[in-house]
């Protein structure tokens, strides 16, 4: 507690998150700290509880409700989106993301370029009105997928970059645990489809199973 200025700052310090309270109050400021580490454990509990529970990928963007203020989406590496938020509610078109941002991040070449990072980065595409901000997912199974936060409800925060991040961390392990699984669930979306194009009779739960993970209705 006292001022900021009157705290020493070690060089090891300088790489975390200095609090400074005033005495008065102060068990206010410490039951906020905990309503905030609260909230984040408990997206890092869904988190892991879809990946253990080998829930669909839409799961894991939709555990991030409260977490990122802006519309995030996932895509592969062909741009072709994977999950979105607001799948299930009644949002306005400017907080929905359309298939514009996707054919700027194909044919822009700074894009592709930045796509190379290692880390979040932030991009303004020259046909879009918002900033986005970008992270690569490499997975070990030969999966390179996109996590795009688009800046079209409120400006981005300082934390934003690093959550995003995080999240990726997750989406990646989700990838690499359920490699297998995902394999052969795509062999059977594939073999399902197929059959009702070309008229053969199809099982209701196998035709149910693939529109649950494609997040379709019947119709």
């Amino acid at each position: 507690t006292g001022r900021l200025e009157e705290l020493s700052l070690s060089e090891a310090s300088r790489k975390g998150t200095v609090l400074a309270a005033a005495r008065q109050g102060t068990e206010a400021y410490l039951n906020r700290i905990m309503e905030i580490f609260e909230k984040y454990n408990a997206w890092e509990e869904k988190l892991q509880s879809c990946v253990n529970k080998r829930k669909c990928i839409q799961s894991m963007i939709d555990a991030c409700r409260g977490i990122f203020e802006n519309p995030l989406f996932l895509c592969d590496q062909n741009y072709r989106f994977l999950a979105i938020t607001g799948l299930e509610s009644e949002e306005q078109d400017t907080d929905t993301v359309s298939q514009d941002v996707m054919c700027s991040f194909r044919f822009e070449k700074e894009f592709q370029k930045l796509w190379r990072s290692s880390s979040a980065f932030l991009y303004q595409s020259k046909f879009l009105p918002y900033r986005n901000l970008s992270y690569r997912v490499r997975c070990e199974g030969n999966y390179t997928l996109g996590l795009n936060l688009q800046e079209s409800r409120v400006p981005f925060r300082d934390s934003d970059r690093f959550l995003l991040e995080y999240l990726g961390e997750y989406i990646c392990l989700y990838y690499d645990q359920n490699y297998m699984q995902l394999r052969q669930n795509q062999e059977e979306k594939t073999a399902v489809l197929i059959r009702m194009i070309t008229g053969i009779e199809t099982h209701r739960e196998s035709l149910q199973h693939v529109m649950d993970s494609l997040q379709w209705e019947e119709d």
